[in-house]
């Protein structure tokens, strides 16, 4: 199944949110915006959704 991430920027917080490909919300969440709020995304994405790993040095 195809899913898709929304990411809102913002200067303290983002907020993200997990649609499927018909456009149900599954998931919708807040996070810092930092180092330890992006490792809470991408550790979300990788154990709960099966997305791929980011290589770290990725810029």
């Amino acid at each position: 199944m195809i899913r898709y991430v929304g990411v809102d920027v913002g200067k303290a917080k983002c907020r993200a949110t997990l649609m499927d490909q018909k456009g149900t919300i599954e998931r919708d969440f807040f996070f810092e915006n930092g180092y330890q709020g992006i490792q809470q995304l991408t550790s979300l994405l990788t154990s709960e959704y099966k997305v791929p790993k980011i290589p770290q040095n990725y810029t």
